[in-house]
């Protein structure tokens, strides 16, 4: 059974927990992700995301966000992606998000976890929901614990937190009921 590593370049907030059993849930990696709009789109239905659930439903409170925060988190995650394909360029990686990769090449050296997966947009097709894990993967020991925060940060150190709560599938599948109901009942628009 595979682990789900969800990256983060800050505090992995309590939110991460249900981030995490959201992406364990995806069944189907067949769908359709346009990155500019943050758009999934399954069988020519447009889904929501697992995040766009989690702001709607008021898990995630990004007041707090700034730009560079967003970008720091996205320029992070694909040096790692790249990282992890074997094509990251770092003589074009800005100097701020060095020791972001440094804090997780250590974590891959110093855990041996092997990645079977990288940013790759899944659907679940039961509740129709959308997303993409940072990684889905596995150690190279037994763990019963399969959900996963990896924070980074910028003194080139990580902190691996293990999500165990199995309350988490049925807060976020709670989730996903509200934000449907609030969706059939013309609150999104």
């Amino acid at each position: 059974m595979s682990c789900y590593v969800d990256i983060k370049t800050g505090k992995a907030e309590p939110w991460a927990a249900l981030q995490t059993a959201a992406q364990s849930l995806l069944n189907d990696f067949d769908v359709d992700f346009e990155t500019e709009e943050h758009k999934y789109t399954y069988k020519g239905k447009r889904l929501p995301s697992i995040t766009q659930i989690l702001k709607a439903e008021g898990f995630i409170d990004d007041t707090w966000y700034n730009d560079w925060a967003r970008d720091k988190g996205s320029h992070v995650h694909a040096a790692v992606h790249y990282d992890i394909l074997g094509t990251l360029d770092e003589d074009d990686l800005d100097p701020e998000i060095v020791p972001y990769l440094k804090a997780f090449r250590k974590f891959m050296k110093e855990s041996g976890f092997k990645v079977e997966k990288s940013e790759v947009p899944g659907v679940n097709t039961v509740y129709g929901f959308a997303g993409t894990p940072d990684m889905v993967g596995n150690f190279p020991y037994p763990t019963p614990v399969r959900r996963f925060a990896l924070e980074l940060n910028k003194n080139a150190k990580y902190k691996l937190i293990p999500h165990v709560n199995s309350g988490d599938f049925g807060v976020f599948l709670a989730a996903v009921a509200i934000w449907k109901w609030k969706e059939n009942n013309g609150y999104h628009k």
